[in-house]
């Protein structure tokens, strides 16, 4: 496709979707490089697309050429803009449409031959080319200047094509959709609506009134009610709107309520969560179940540098709160109203104000750390057994539910128990082990000591909660979330405010408010869903199902959990330091954070186009897109090397607040000493996106296995020497490993 000016991104989308509804299979297009990005959205992802370098047209057409396979025996020639209407029911009017259409068919070995000599290309069409077609509807454009008189007609044909598919529409006249565009059966598009890109929406969907969709992908049964969505995903059974503002590179999950005057930009909501009004969640990621109060921000900018918010599962954000990143707040927390979050929230926590002290900031890490490796054991438990409750479920196979909700309840619960009882009487042992200074142990165990206790509450309202979504009720497991969450409120005022009871009070209220949470669910499962209790003659003791939940249940608990080992075992060399120390690498862990994220969205892109191109055959993009890759991570490792050791003092200031000079001094030696290594990182996260996306899967596990070895093992031996510099330079010796190991395979691999 000639395209000496971009035809205008409606026309192109139209011709682009007509050639591949033709049999089209790739396009190489001639454009400007600032048309370029325009071109590529015009294309759908899984159809190949080629847009050179102007200067080397002829070359790269060549090579375009000589790669495709023996069925491409025509070549499809647009030299101009072109209307195909395959669509058209009354073509009858553009009878005094240039007859002489600029879409022409040549053969490919002919065109690669004329390429290795001289000619004029127009010349060459003339003499060799043939019509695209012989049927009516192919109609050459003039210029720009009469597209006016044709957009109506595409955009019916559009319409058309929709309305033959299932889809309703109120308005044919003020309705605009363009041809990339796909929508299920059983919705409605209702006056004012736009639909552009490669939009996607599912059955049984509402859109609009006067709602505009660019490169939108929207699950089923989901409402968008006169708001904007661009470049980013919707689940199912989610609500959008009024007057919502979806930004690029959000992901909104399912049984979610955006309401109006939200803005989400560049994050991630988890499903059931509530955002009703007046809101911003900027670069942020939401767990599941979470409720926003009115005029909550994200505060994601502070004029130089954007950071990313992290907020857990059922989190309570009260009205008018700002969270200012880099700030990651745990499972169940509490932020009251008008507060101003800047530090960690731990888990099941109460923010009033803002949170202060070096001593209290390295206590939250460390408990943080130890629960989450428990906690994480069984919600990835209760995540497995959700599986077998849905397929079940979902064959109706209510026997087989009844059953499965036995030996879950059973053995799940003595698996609860044990853990349980081992996290206690290893609590102390554990701290002690983490070699965490005296008072930040007190503190720690004072929480840990009562919620290790109400494990089989959490358990039981996790295993609850996953029958509901199984079913497809989130509602429900909600609401008894909601109730456990105001009936904690309330318990903590009490016990920590009234009694004084402190950290241990707020433990306390947490446990008594899950014990509530089942207590709510078992008896809606009564009353509404009564054929999915186990009765008498479910229990018994199926081997195979039996063998099936603790294969599903303990799989993805030791997914969810094994995160968390190896920073709990450099979080002990850590700890062996004492507070000033683990202050300091809080704040360091946190920035090195932030710097490695470029790097995994470096590795996912290697990972994608090394998976598409393997897909394909094409070796020798594969080969070109690594080595591209290799030198581009090169130069960001390069740059971030710089970054962090010139702006080490500054973030370290930001992050750790007023703390002791010897936590700042720690804090800037450690990224400066991790900066000289993070070519290594970035370099370490190509191969990773390589060998991922040739299906080498367990290439990257035992490279990842190699890393942790060396950084532990290091990090015990240099620390005492060298303070954090010793653990920077343990991390950094574990990139050298695993670079190394990743460049043997990649050689051996690659010759074989």
């Amino acid at each position: 496709m000639m395209l000496q000016n971009i035809m205008g991104t409606p026309l192109l989308s139209w011709l682009a979707s007509s050639l591949i509804a033709g049999g089209v299979g790739r396009f190489f297009m001639v454009c400007h490089e600032r048309f370029r990005r325009d071109v590529r959205a015009c294309i759908p992802d899984d159809v190949g697309f080629f847009c050179p370098a102007q200067e080397a047209v002829s070359d790269q057409l060549h090579v375009f050429l000589s790669t495709a396979d023996e069925s491409e025996e025509d070549v499809i020639v647009v030299t101009g803009p072109a209307i195909i209407l395959p669509y058209a029911n009354d073509e009858e009017e553009f009878d005094s449409a240039p007859i002489i259409s600029p879409v022409t068919s040549v053969n490919r070995v002919t065109l690669m031959q004329a390429l290795d000599e001289k000619f004029i290309f127009t010349e060459f069409l003339k003499d060799h080319g043939v019509p695209y077609t012989d049927r009516d509807g192919v109609y050459g454009v003039a210029s720009l200047s009469e597209l006016p008189e044709w957009q109506p007609v595409l955009n019916q044909c559009n319409l058309y094509r929709l309305a033959q598919q299932g889809v309703e529409i109120w308005d044919y006249n003020n309705t605009y959709v363009e041809p990339g565009v796909a929508v299920g059966a059983g919705s409605a598009l209702l006056p004012g609506t736009i639909l552009r890109g490669h939009t996607s929406i599912g059955c049984g969907c509402t859109i609009g009134p006067n709602s505009y969709l660019e490169n939108a992908k929207i699950g089923d049964d989901t409402n968008v009610n006169s708001s904007q969505v661009y470049n980013s995903t919707v689940g199912y059974d989610t609500h959008i709107g009024p007057f919502a503002y979806i930004r690029p590179g959000s992901t909104i999950g399912s049984h979610i309520r955006v309401g109006d005057f939200v803005e989400i930009k560049n994050s991630t909501i988890a499903d059931g969560t509530k955002i009703s009004h007046l809101t911003y969640v900027g670069d942020s990621d939401v767990g599941q179940n979470c409720n926003f109060g009115c005029g909550t921000v994200t505060v994601n900018y502070d004029r130089a540098k954007k950071y990313r918010t992290t907020i857990g599962n059922h989190c309570f954000v009260g009205c008018n709160t700002n969270l200012v990143p880099p700030v990651t707040v745990g499972d169940g927390a509490y932020i009251a109203a008008a507060t101003t979050v800047t530090q960690d929230v731990p888990a099941d926590a109460m923010v009033i104000g803002r949170f202060a002290g070096e001593t209290a900031f390295a206590a939250i890490g460390v408990a943080g750390t130890v629960m989450n490796l428990f906690l994480f054991l069984l919600s990835g438990c209760c995540t497995g057994i959700s599986v077998l409750f849905a397929q079940q479920y979902g064959s109706r196979d209510l026997a087989g539910f009844r059953q499965e909700g036995f030996l879950a309840s059973v053995f799940g619960g003595l698996f609860t128990l044990v853990l349980s009882l081992a996290a206690l009487l290893l609590l102390r042992p554990l701290l002690t082990l983490m070699q965490t200074p005296e008072d930040v142990a007190r503190l720690a165990a004072d929480y840990l000591v009562v919620i290790f206790g109400g494990l089989l509450a959490t358990f039981f309202y996790n295993l609850c909660a996953a029958a509901l979504r199984s079913v497809g009720d989130t509602r429900s497991a909600l609401l008894a979330l909601l109730a456990a969450m105001a009936a904690n409120l309330a318990l903590d005022l009490l016990f920590v405010a009234r009694l004084g009871m402190g950290i241990a009070g707020a433990a306390w209220a947490t446990v008594l408010a899950q014990l509530l949470s089942v207590a709510l669910c078992l008896l809606y499962l009564a009353r509404r869903y009564p054929q999915l209790l186990f009765r008498r003659e479910d229990r018994r003791l199926d081997r195979g199902l039996l063998r099936r939940t603790v294969s599903y249940g303990a799989v993805s608990a030791l997914h969810q959990s094994s995160l968390y080992i190896g920073k709990l075992l450099v979080q002990g060399a850590v700890n062996s330091m004492g507070t000033p120390m683990i202050s300091a690498y809080t704040a360091t862990t946190r920035i090195e954070g932030f710097a490695n994220s470029f790097g995994d969205s470096g590795a996912q892109a290697v990972s994608v186009f090394t998976a598409q191109n393997t897909g394909a055959g094409e070796e020798r993009r594969v080969r070109e897109g690594f080595r591209t890759s290799f030198l581009m991570m090169l130069a960001l490792g390069a740059v971030m090397s710089v970054l962090l050791y010139a702006a080490a003092p500054a973030a370290i200031a930001l992050l750790a607040g007023e703390t002791s000079s010897f936590t700042q001094t720690n804090g800037v030696a450690y990224l400066r000493m991790v900066g000289c290594f993070y070519i290594l990182c970035f370099l370490g996260n190509t191969f990773v996106g390589y060998f991922r996306g040739r299906g080498q899967v367990t290439v990257p596990v035992y490279g990842t296995i190699i890393q942790i070895s060396a950084r532990v093992i290091l990090s015990y031996a240099l620390i005492r020497p060298m303070g954090l510099s010793g653990v920077a330079l343990a991390t950094g010796l574990g990139w050298v490993l695993v670079v190394s190991f990743h460049s043997l395979m990649y050689w051996r691999t690659r010759n074989r």
